[in-house]
């Protein structure tokens, strides 16, 4: 998964000119496969969860099964500074933890965009509180195959 920069000049779409990181990605076939994206720019992740980039950090492979994907953005909005060191983490997802994590960016796009703000309906992982049942706790656990990539934002 090499990670590339990609120039786009300032449109409706994008705020300025600038680099934006991308990724080269193989989806394996058949499936269904489920993704979360990280893009961390000089070690602080970009961005929160938001109404905007939802559909770009929780993702599914009904369009692109079995296919290459090329200079896919997960955070178009952030323009990298030259210098500024990216990293970007995929993470393979359950089917479980993709239905976790999109209503979590579901209900937080709808809310306040504060990633600890409380969700308007209660979301459910599978963790579950062994002394008090009934009240359940927020969060979910499982383990996943990570795939990293990263570089350094080019001169302009």
């Amino acid at each position: 998964m090499p990670s590339i920069f990609i120039f786009e000049e300032e449109t409706l779409i994008n705020d300025g000119d600038g680099y934006r990181a991308a990724i080269d990605y193989a989806d394996p076939p058949g499936g269904p496969d489920f993704y979360l994206w990280e893009q961390f720019v000089d070690g602080v992740n970009e961005p929160p969860p938001s109404s905007g980039n939802q559909f770009n950090l929780v993702s599914r492979d009904d369009l692109y099964d079995g296919r290459p994907v090329i200079g896919f953005q997960p955070n178009n909005e952030i323009v990298i500074e030259p210098g500024a060191h990216v990293m970007i983490r995929q993470i393979s997802l359950s089917r479980r933890g993709y239905d976790y994590y999109y209503a979590l960016f579901e209900q937080n796009a709808l809310g306040t965009g504060n990633s600890f703000s409380v969700p308007p309906a209660t979301i459910r992982g599978n963790v579950a509180n062994t002394t008090r049942p009934e009240r359940y706790p927020f969060g979910f656990f499982g383990a996943a195959e990570v795939s990293v990539a990263d570089g350094i934002g080019p001169e302009r």
